[in-house]
Parts: C-alpha cells; sequence; structure tokens
C-alpha cells in the first residue's frame, strides 16, 4: 500500500499553492473536496487508500485539523492517532507569523498561528517533509528536488512552471475563488507585503525564533531570511 499524502499548516501559509504544485509529480491521485475546493477531511484519504491500495492520493487538509491551529486536546489526540494509524505522511508548510496574520484582511488571528506551529514540537513523527513558503517561491525547483526525495516523487513537470502543468480538472474555479487566486504564477510579491499588525504576544515572537524568523523588533518587521 501507497501511504497516502496531506498537506498541512496555518491557513495563508500556501497550503492551497503547494498542494496544486503537486501536480507536477507523476503517480499521484489528488483528491478534492465536495465544492471542488483543495481541502479533504484525512479520513477521506484514509479510505481511499485501504480501497486503492496501488495509488498514491494527495489531499490538503481541512481547517481543524492539526497543524492547522488550536484544537481542543480529545480532538487533536483522536486525530494524531487517525494520521497514524493511517501511515499518512504530513508535508507541513510553514511561513512567517508576520506575513500570516496580515494577509487575506487579518482572516487569521496570531493564536491560530501560534497554535498550528506549537504542534510541529509535539508531532514530529508526523511530518515527512517540511516546506518555508518563502523557500518556495524564491527557489520552487529546489524544493521541488527536496520533497521528490524525501516522498519518492518523480517529477513531469517543474514547479517553476506552474500553472502550466495543471490538468484541466484542476483549472476549474471552486466557489468563492478566482482565477488570480488559484493560477497565478509563483513570485515573490507576498513576503513582507504588509505592515506588521497590532496584537502580537510573547508567545508569538517565540515561535517565529524557533522558526527561525530572526530580526524581531517590535516597532518594525527587521526581516531576516534563515539561512538553509
Amino acid at each position: 500500500m501507497s501511504p497516502p499524502i496531506l498537506i498541512t499548516g496555518c491557513a495563508k501559509s500556501g497550503t492551497t499553492l503547494l498542494f496544486r504544485l503537486f501536480h507536477a509529480f507523476k503517480g499521484l491521485t489528488p483528491l478534492y473536496g465536495d465544492r471542488g475546493d483543495s481541502e479533504v477531511d484525512f479520513h477521506r484519504l484514509i479510505s481511499k487508500t485501504r480501497n486503492n491500495p496501488k495509488r498514491t492520493f494527495i489531499g490538503k487538509r481541512l481547517g481543524g485539523c492539526v497543524f492547522s491551529g488550536a484544537l481542543g486536546n480529545a480532538p487533536l489526540e483522536a486525530q494524531v492517532a487517525d494520521l497514524r494509524a493511517g501511515g499518512v505522511r504530513c508535508v507541513n508548510i510553514i511561513r512567517d507569523g508576520r506575513d500570516v496574520v496580515t494577509s487575506d484582511r487579518n482572516y487569521v488571528p496570531h493564536a491560530r498561528w501560534v497554535a498550528s506551529m506549537k504542534h510541529r514540537a509535539l508531532f514530529p513523527d508526523l511530518i515527512v517533509a517540511e516546506v518555508r513558503y518563502e523557500d518556495l517561491v524564491q527557489d520552487a525547483d529546489a524544493v521541488q528536488t527536496v520533497l521528490g526525495a524525501a516522498l519518492g516523487l518523480t517529477a513531469k513537470a517543474l514547479f517553476s512552471e506552474f500553472p502550466a502543468f495543471l490538468p484541466a480538472a484542476a483549472k476549474k474555479r471552486p466557489r468563492g475563488s478566482s482565477d488570480a487566486y488559484l493560477l497565478r504564477p509563483i513570485d515573490t510579491a507576498s513576503i513582507r507585503a504588509r505592515p506588521e499588525r497590532s496584537g502580537a504576544t510573547n508567545a508569538f515572537r517565540h515561535q517565529l525564533q524557533l522558526a527561525g524568523y530572526t530580526g524581531w523588533d517590535a516597532g518594525h518587521w527587521g526581516f531576516v531570511l534563515p539561512k538553509k
């Protein structure tokens, strides 16, 4: 049986982009949600894999999933147990929290990003590979090489060629989305794109430092990309 792949990460960290980039690998069967969007219940990934053991399924996590944000202890422990039992390989993506919380009209609260980052330290065994959004948009093909090696996948197109390699079905626009959002080429315009917003806690600053997003200064961004 080929273990399924689940794209995880906090909202506004690049999960949708990363999921769609995986169309550049051979031999994967992407799963989409009921509305045609990219979010699926990971239990569906597990079920599909058990019924079709020769296929490798890949999907993107729902919002209320480990590595995505705050969860109560009971549902968190249940999810982790199910992921382990199902042999799910998580590919986690992280992004500078200051960009996350200022993206899309401040959609993500500081606490959600902090919780998603804490999960990485609690359940590292679930993560087969982790991607920095900043690395992905600056050198997509290098990230693709690392992911291919970690997951045993072979490329059929380059990440940097996105969205040219997407099949027709993946170009269909789900309700509430736009072509500009789903089909725009990879660029670095979303790094340090907006001023930092108030509300950052010590826990938020601490997670920035733990993840290697250095140069924190309460008065300005002071952003320095971590060394590879």
